[in-house]
């Protein structure tokens, strides 16, 4: 006789033996389909109706400003003015601080311009200024901030106000436990405000949650956390929300202490 075929097998597993148990979705069947006809049967229509929602909600968006339809247009759209004044007022309070010149108008968007601008280059600062940026600047016709400047306003970037800080970890409030990435609140919803309104298919999409470790080698950030996922890698952890179909990110909140979970 022919061996057993299932010798071996735990009897858990053997469920075929005594025939399948049939798992309905409110008595409808379940169906199953290949992947690929599942991509392009279910997932395609749901992203092409979200870059359409997405489409129909910024135009809609930019006409009530009485502003006209365009790459620049957008940008301005989704960045927001309060969470550039929150970022100007806090650069600027570091610049005076750190005795450099305060920011004239525009130049924290001139700034956040050529910043995206140089992300580009997978190079040094000094050899995407001095070799690449400029004649491509020049054959695109665009302006991009002096690398002086610009190295002095990214310093000086921050998330919070000055008013408070001392720098000593015995009287500054920002060193009390639990206070300090919890400041950086009020940015973090603001930065994302027009994302979220704009960008998310609340008729026909899906988001989804992660957690994103920011690798920071920083002694006094408030919550590390060392990663499993990444070898060598700890720093403060952030939830994040992003539209799954576009990838789009349209929140992020960094996990504070006593806080496991932001969602």
């Amino acid at each position: 006789m022919p061996p057993d075929p299932f010798t071996g097998i735990p009897a858990d597993i053997q469920a075929f033996r005594d025939g399948w148990t049939e798992i309905t979705d409110h008595g409808h069947p379940y169906e199953v389909v290949l992947a690929r006809d599942f991509s392009d049967d279910y997932l395609a229509q749901r992203l092409c109706g979200t870059f359409q929602n997405m489409g129909a909600k910024v135009t809609s968006s930019l006409l009530s400003l009485g502003k006209e339809v365009s790459r620049a247009s957008i940008l301005e759209l989704l960045l927001g003015d309060v969470a550039i004044v929150r970022l100007e007022q806090f650069t600027t309070e570091m610049l005076v601080k750190r005795n450099f010149p305060p920011l004239v108008p525009y130049e924290y968007r001139e700034f956040l311009y050529t910043r995206w601008y140089r992300s580009r280059f997978n190079l040094s600062n000094d050899k995407s200024f001095s070799h690449f940026m400029p004649p491509l600047s020049r054959s695109l016709d665009i302006i991009i901030m002096d690398p002086h400047r610009f190295a002095t306003i990214q310093s000086c970037t921050g998330g919070f106000s000055q008013a408070g800080r001392t720098g000593s970890e015995d009287s500054d409030v920002w060193m009390e436990a639990g206070a300090m990435l919890r400041k950086l609140n009020e940015l973090e919803v603001a930065i994302f405000s027009r994302s979220a309104s704009n960008l998310l298919n609340h008729g026909n999409g899906s988001i989804v949650v992660d957690d994103e470790l920011i690798a920071s080698r920083a002694s006094d950030v408030e919550q590390k956390v060392v990663s499993n996922r990444k070898a060598g890698k700890e720093g403060p952890v952030a939830d994040c929300i992003a539209c799954a179909l576009s990838s789009v990110l349209l929140g992020m909140r960094l996990r504070v202490k006593n806080d496991p979970d932001n969602v």
